[in-house]
């Protein structure tokens, strides 16, 4: 196997790291966009609840109603804290994530550069090789059948 060959092979593996990490941030995203919109639906939920107690205690409320009230809304809050840490979690995570693609990336990209100038050597190193038989054989050529490679 050549020395490009090779390459290639190291550069498939990189691209197929690539794809992994992009597929690794993609439900990262998808994680956080969750747990985001699900803190906020929580968020949301409490206002509402918050406002209804306002307009009942307006109306008046029984000491048990009240205590009722309290002990949801105090649930709720702790549902809150719990996600706006998971949250954060997935916002890590997604940080994390973002930085593993962009190295792969990087990674994938500085292998498919370098085995392109790889590429592009050989390449022209077979263009020299060939010119190089292409100029011998039209020498020999010159020189005649009988007579000594080029000498006079």
């Amino acid at each position: 196997m050549n020395p490009i060959d090779k390459l290639d092979k190291v550069a498939e593996k990189a691209r197929a790291d690539q794809a992994r990490a992009a597929r690794g941030l993609n439900a990262s995203r998808e994680r956080h966009e969750a747990s985001s919109a699900q803190l906020d639906q929580l968020q949301r939920f409490k206002a509402e609840y918050e406002e209804r107690l306002a307009q009942v205690a307006a109306g008046g409320i029984s000491p048990r109603q009240l205590e009722d009230y309290r002990r949801f809304l105090a649930n709720l809050n702790r549902a809150i804290t719990t996600q706006d840490g998971e949250v954060a979690r997935s916002s890590a995570e997604l940080k994390q994530q973002r930085e593993v693609m962009a190295r792969q990336r990087q990674r994938s990209s500085g292998l498919e550069d370098y085995l392109a100038r790889r590429r592009l050597e050989a390449s022209l190193a077979e263009e020299r090789r060939a010119q190089r038989v292409a100029d011998d054989q039209h020498a020999s050529q010159a020189a005649g059948p009988g007579e000594p490679d080029g000498e006079t």
